[in-house]
């Protein structure tokens, strides 16, 4: 049984550089292209804060209405809130996901053969405490894993190259 890919890769080739400014840089013989970072999450951040800030009133309303500090009633505008904040959390995820998945498939379309850095995002966000706050957040936010995720196996699909480089062993231009 024979099987054709499903997706069709480019000609073009090209080095990819993933960051938080900028969410990715191409480099290609012809030039450098950028993608930029949408920031799904601080777009959405002011809204969301907002709605946290009226629940935790309701919460602490709710408390002293009880006695309670745990397992107190619930109201229905409370409940209506929480319904609220899941909602926008998950457009942000919606968001990141359609941005991630379009952006995927340009690439593979584009480019038959690709080589990513290898990513250690654990290390990146470890440790830093409040002060590494708004890095971290941001890195999370371009969701870099699942970047790397949906371009291995699209790539895999259309039966193009992606080679990932260790850049403890090659040394970048940040270091």
């Amino acid at each position: 049984m024979e099987c054709e890919p499903k997706r069709l890769h480019g000609e073009r080739i090209g080095g990819l550089d993933w960051g938080v400014e900028t969410f990715a840089t191409l480099a290609t013989p012809e030039g450098v292209e950028r993608i930029e970072n949408p920031r799904h999450l601080q777009c959405s951040l002011e809204r969301i804060g907002a709605v946290q800030k009226r629940i935790c009133r309701k919460e602490e309303e709710a408390k002293k209405a009880s006695g309670k500090m745990k397992g107190f009633p619930l109201s229905n505008r409370l409940r209506k809130e929480y319904a609220l904040l899941g909602r926008l959390h998950e457009k942000v995820t919606n968001q990141r996901r359609d941005f991630l998945h379009q952006a995927s498939a340009w690439l593979v379309a584009t480019f038959a053969v690709l080589g990513l850095e290898q990513l250690n995002i654990r290390g990146m966000t470890a440790l830093g405490g409040a002060y590494k706050r708004g890095l971290n957040r941001g890195i999370f936010d371009a969701a870099a894993g699942m970047f790397h995720q949906m371009l291995r196996y699209k790539v895999q699909e259309a039966g193009g190259w992606a080679m990932k480089a260790d850049s403890r062993k090659l040394k970048p231009s940040q270091r």
